[in-house]
């Protein structure tokens, strides 16, 4: 019997058998969390340079997570919800909220 591999992706599942959606999905997430850093980092009074500089992380990555073009780390999400006086969990319960 022949063994046959499979390609998978980052997740562990084979690229043909995921819906076209999971990845609409996550993109979609990832737009409306940065949307609500955006309005909480307005609502503090901060540029994206002076939120960057409190939660130790460079400003393109504020800038990325804003507009959802780059996936966070869990790291980057923990040190920019601290920097707004917020905790990760809040964030994300405050997105989840808002959708």
């Amino acid at each position: 019997m022949a063994c046959v591999s499979v390609v998978q992706d980052r997740c562990g599942v084979p690229p043909e058998s995921r819906s076209p959606l999971d990845d609409e999905f996550v993109a979609g997430r990832r737009t409306h969390i940065g949307n609500l850093l955006r309005d909480k980092r307005h609502a503090a009074g901060l540029s994206q340079e002076s939120l960057a500089e409190l939660a130790g992380v460079e400003r393109k990555t504020i800038s990325r997570a804003e507009t959802g073009t780059h996936a966070l780390t869990l790291d980057a999400l923990i040190r920019i919800a601290h920097a707004l006086r917020m905790s990760e969990g809040d964030l994300l319960s405050a997105s989840h909220r808002r959708a």
